[in-house]
């Protein structure tokens, strides 16, 4: 958990220094969330889905609204609440997983999430 703590420094020490969209801070939410969210503790998933939300926000202002770029954002976030037992949140990042997906179509099973 020293990334974490790495992170969770940076973001601190960044507040009202940088703006709210700024490429360290959405590096370092994204980052943060994903390590608390491997981490599996429903505790930290819980804390984890605000920065997911705002990681997925910062990264929708960068990009069009089906792009792939999303795509980690919405796992990630699915995957926290998902652990965090917030069965409400973890179907709307799913469901606009699909929706993204569904415009991509991608064929490759590491896009996809399939096996392998």
């Amino acid at each position: 958990m020293t990334s974490a703590a790495h992170y969770g420094q940076l973001l601190q020490l960044s507040d009202g220094l940088l703006g709210a969209h700024h490429t360290l801070l959405l590096v370092a939410r994204g980052r943060l969330a994903h390590v608390m969210t491997v981490s599996g503790a429903q505790r930290s998933c819980a804390n984890a889905l605000p920065l997911w939300r705002s990681h997925l926000a910062a990264t929708r202002r960068c990009c069009p609204p089906n792009w792939p770029h999303l795509l980690p954002c919405l796992r990630g976030g699915r995957d926290a609440a998902a652990r965090a037992g917030d069965s409400t949140a973890a179907a709307e990042f799913e469901a606009e997983l699909h929706r993204v997906l569904d415009v991509l179509k991608p064929k490759c099973l590491d896009v996809t999430g399939g096996p392998g």
